[in-house]
């Protein structure tokens, strides 16, 4: 399984995202995980980004890869993620 945390630097009053690359890197290492950190770049870019990997990764069918993402923003972040997912088997947000 491949793990995609999708974070939005202007999520928030006050950015955070040196915080949570520190501690993704830190415990992903430590689980030997097979990870990627993605930050957003603008307003659709989440949706964008969880469609494109799924459709590189061909998870087309129940026994495709399974992918799981976790959004770290806010609901907007992990709404466009579930847009995006939508209609790939195998594929967790969270």
């Amino acid at each position: 399984m491949k793990y995609y945390f999708v974070l939005n630097p202007v999520s928030g009053r006050k950015d955070h995202s040196n915080s949570f690359l520190r501690l993704i890197r830190d415990t992903a290492e430590r689980l030997g995980i097979d990870y990627e950190i993605y930050f957003t770049k603008h307003s659709g870019d989440a949706d964008d980004f969880v469609r494109k990997v799924c459709l590189e990764a061909g998870n087309t069918n129940a026994d495709s890869e399974a992918l799981r993402f976790y959004g770290i923003g806010g609901d907007g972040t992990v709404n466009e993620m579930v847009n995006g997912a939508y209609g790939f088997p195998n594929v967790e947000v969270g």
